[in-house]
């Protein structure tokens, strides 16, 4: 075989393989992206499922509170305590109040929930971003390195040339 040959068929052969290589972590970068975005979507639905639970959640409570605190004045009523006044009146206020801080309480964990399904699908979008950044800088360094590879051949060769 003659050099010159072996020469062209060492370059075609490291710009080929390079090639197929770039294209290789390219299709992997964009895969990695499609599937960062997709979880990205889902926790933003799921931010959005939990948040509508939380309210359905509440509803239920409020319906039991409000059976519950009938129950306390058919009670009051049956004991012959004149329901609306007094301790009886305290009592009925001090059960509302603590079903306004459980609602409160549900609500705010809800929303904290939210938030961080949110955040959590902002650092999925951003591990998209930051998977297709090195999928570029690695075709770069694929390049690169098929360019240094050529040059050392073309070195090594260069005593044979004439």
């Amino acid at each position: 075989m003659s050099l010159p040959f072996l020469v062209g068929a060492t370059v075609a052969t490291t710009l080929g393989g390079a090639a197929v290589q770039a294209s290789a972590q390219k299709a992997s970068a964009n895969f990695n992206q499609q599937v960062a975005e997709r979880n990205a979507k889902v926790q933003e639905q799921q931010a959005d499922q939990n948040r509508l639970q939380s309210e359905l959640a509440i509803a239920d409570f409020k319906d039991q509170f409000r059976r519950f605190q009938s129950r306390i004045e058919a009670q009051q009523y049956k004991s012959g305590v004149e329901v609306g006044t007094g301790t009886a009146l305290e009592i009925l206020i001090e059960n509302a109040e603590e079903a306004d801080k459980e609602i409160a309480n549900r609500r705010f964990n809800a929303a904290a929930n939210k938030r961080a399904l949110e955040d959590s699908a902002v650092m999925s979008r951003l591990q998209g971003q930051l998977g297709q950044m090195q999928g570029r800088q690695a075709r770069i360094g694929t390049f690169f390195g098929a360019g240094r590879s050529l040059l050392s051949t073309g070195l090594a060769a260069q005593p044979y040339v004439t």
